[in-house]
């Protein structure tokens, strides 16, 4: 039986804007402003650097590395919580972490960093258990086996009681389910179809409460 409910956040609980808007607006401003160039140079340059040290580099995911890369003088603290309202849940999130919460443990497996994950779950909600950030918590640039194999040893589970929830169709649902783990592709455009697809949470509650009851 399910014990976990493990989601991941950006692209599945809410959108992509905070996230784009901190990289390639917020830092960029405060670069532009503090040396005295165009914005657009400042966009340019910063995104530059960001391509060379690439992602598959922790650093690329650090937001303290960038604000001492770039020598920042602002607090990039006080960049991400000035720009939580840009934090923008899809519709559905709340309502059905309410209902899931009632049943399952939940907690958050994404591949950002702590630091941006403690700011978008004050927005999402205290729904979670435990909030798991690939980068900061295991070193690792992306979801692999290794990642799900401490997630479930660390939570005192075997793979087989978690299930996960995701849009990406590799790290968040081939992955996980070799490892035995339940995985659902969270496909919000529609554009996959199959038993574990779902294009909305209702779906998985729906999946997931139905096969419950028939336990």
């Amino acid at each position: 039986m399910i014990k976990v409910i493990s989601f991941d956040m950006d692209g599945t609980l809410i959108d992509n804007e905070f996230n784009r808007y901190i990289w390639y607006q917020a830092i960029p401003e405060l670069y532009s402003r503090q040396y005295g160039i165009k914005f657009q140079k400042a966009k340019q340059y910063v995104s530059d650097e960001y391509d060379r040290i690439g992602m598959n580099a922790l650093e690329w995911y650090d937001i303290k590395f960038w604000f001492s890369h770039f020598r920042l003088e602002a607090d990039w603290k006080e960049a991400l919580q000035k720009n939580a309202h840009r934090v923008n849940l899809y519709p559905e999130v709340k309502p059905a972490l309410a209902k899931l919460s009632t049943y399952y443990k939940l907690v958050v497996t994404s591949l950002v960093s702590r630091e941006f994950l403690e700011v978008e779950v004050q927005v999402v909600g205290n729904y979670f258990q435990r909030l798991f950030s690939v980068t900061s918590d295991f070193s690792q640039v992306s979801k692999n086996a290794e990642v799900y194999h401490s997630i479930c040893r660390l939570l005192n589970i075997a793979p087989n009681e978690m299930a996960h929830i995701g849009d990406d169709h590799v790290s968040d649902f081939l992955i996980p389910r070799e490892r035995g783990i339940r995985s659902f592709y969270l496909d919000r455009q529609r554009q996959a179809e199959g038993s574990d697809v779902v294009h909305s949470l209702e779906e998985v509650i729906h999946k997931l409460l139905g096969e419950r009851q028939h336990l």
